[in-house]
């Protein structure tokens, strides 16, 4: 069983619809979004639509989501604080807030012997806690997770603490480059890979012409 995982899209939506149309030539059907589909970007709004819409996608929400539900979030690049929020409640209609507000903060599977937990981000009473300076099994692990996969810090880091591994995604959005990325978790294999795919553009980000893909392995051991 193969599962593809994405997180921080960040309104980047050739980045999504590159990482989509990889999954999809891999035929994996099992696809996991952790949050942070919007803001940044200003193609929150595509983004958005496009996974809320896809029924093989699991979604968990994401620090801006929330923001976004509580009316806080803006796009930084506009006029001041209260215009910009004024334009993302118009980009983020109420009909996708009120499908957001469907979405948990954390997914958890259990697969054979391995007890899997996706989350954006570890939270206390429903509130995304500061980042940390390192990972640690008091504040990372929940619910007793063997595997831990999560977003937020935008960089690929891994961490084994006793049996337990912890896995953060890079950002496949928020880039100064032209690299997207997803992992693919082979759960049959007790392995995890990286595919990261070149983008190249010309005139403008939305016109995507060909793009090269290369990946990396990493063994897990359960």
């Amino acid at each position: 069983m193969q599962i593809a995982i994405f997180a921080d899209i960040h309104g980047n939506y050739e980045a999504l619809e590159t990482i989509l149309k990889d999954i999809e030539n891999r035929k994996i059907d099992n696809i996991i979004c952790l949050g942070d589909v919007i803001g940044r970007g200003f193609n929150s709004r595509e983004c958005l639509e496009t996974v809320l819409n896809n029924n093989k996608i699991e979604m968990c929400l994401g620090n801006h989501e929330i923001r976004c539900i509580n009316g806080e979030e803006y796009l930084p690049d506009e006029d001041g604080e209260i215009t910009g929020k004024k334009v993302m409640k118009k980009i983020i209609t109420d009909d996708l807030i009120e499908k957001l507000k469907t979405k948990p903060l954390k997914i958890n599977k259990v697969i054979g012997n391995n007890n899997i937990m996706f989350y954006h981000y570890p939270t206390k009473n429903n509130t995304f806690i500061p980042l940390q300076r390192s990972i640690t099994e008091d504040v990372f692990n929940i619910d007793n997770a063997n595997i831990t996969i999560f977003g937020h810090i935008h960089k690929h880091v891994e961490k084994r603490i006793g049996n337990n591994i912890y896995v953060a995604l890079d950002t496949a959005g928020y880039r100064k480059d032209n690299i997207t990325n997803y992992m693919i978790l082979d759960v049959n294999e007790y392995i995890y890979s990286m595919q990261n795919i070149e983008l190249e553009y010309q005139n403008t980000s939305k016109d995507i012409f060909k793009h090269r893909k290369w990946g990396s392995r990493f063994a897990i051991k359960f």
